[in-house]
């Protein structure tokens, strides 16, 4: 009956959960295609599990098991190969991230920890093999963190040897204002925000002017953008409710009165 089939199947599988055939599996953690711009990943949340992977368990027979197919990528793996961009302060705000990256880095190998192997005496181990690491870290951060971090920290100055300061404004041109505007509907896109149109854009843009507080200059200083874009969206919406209802669903569209409300 149906109990003996179910016995037989949990004979099939092994120790770690794995069926006789998914032993000859490959995992690929992550591929390149060829031709294809290297990648540019920007973490925004590191975390250990984040950046450097991790082993997915699950409970079987009152063990947490795992195996190699269950072994997760993280961000350094996502950009071997290209450029990694972090924020220091998310790094340092993390207990233990900073000391790890750091060695991750001189040693030139990533490797995938299983940390939950210690947080059960159920727990079976697995320690998946250092793979090497060819990656450039950008780290951001205000001057004075990097100043602080020159002095405190003995291994900064070798692993971080180029230091780049970037103006917080650029010149108002007919060059730079179609820059700046794709960056920032590539936000809104990648948010799954509604278009703006193209009076919508234009405020967004002399904002962005206000901000630098000159009118030939655009201010870098992306977040109030984005901000506001995202109140002139929630206005948007509140005035397609207010509005009487018609045949069919009307695309929703951001306006210049919604970014000025």
């Amino acid at each position: 009956g149906s109990g003996e089939r179910g016995g037989r199947g949990d004979a099939d599988l092994a120790g770690d959960g794995l069926a006789p055939l998914e032993r000859f599996r490959v995992n690929v953690l992550v591929t390149h295609r060829p031709h294809v711009a290297a990648p540019v990943v920007f973490e925004t949340n590191p975390s250990a599990s984040r950046l450097f992977g991790f082993v997915a368990r699950r409970a079987r027979l009152g063990t947490l098991v795992s195996n190699f197919l269950r072994i997760r990528p993280g961000a350094l793996h996502r950009a071997s190969g290209g450029v990694i961009i972090l924020r220091a302060t998310d790094l340092l705000t993390e207990p233990g991230l900073w000391e790890r990256l750091k060695r991750t880095l001189r040693e030139q190998r990533l490797s995938v920890d299983d940390a939950g192997a210690g947080a059960s005496q159920f727990a079976a181990t697995l320690r998946p093999q250092p793979v090497p690491l060819p990656v450039r870290l950008i780290l951001i951060g205000p001057p004075e963190l990097y100043d602080s971090l020159r002095v405190q920290d003995l291994d900064f100055s070798s692993l971080f040897r180029i230091k780049v300061e970037v103006d917080e404004v650029m010149p108002r041109t007919a060059e730079t204002l179609p820059v700046l505007d794709a960056v920032l509907m590539s936000f809104a896109s990648k948010r799954g925000l509604p278009p703006f149109d193209r009076s919508a854009r234009a405020r967004l843009l002399d904002l962005s002017t206000r901000l630098a507080e000159d009118r030939e200059r655009l201010s870098l200083c992306l977040e109030p953008l984005d901000e506001t874009a995202t109140f002139a969206v929630a206005q948007a919406r509140c005035r397609a409710i207010e509005q009487p209802k018609t045949e069919g669903k009307p695309q929703l569209v951001v306006t210049a009165a919604d970014v000025d409300a």
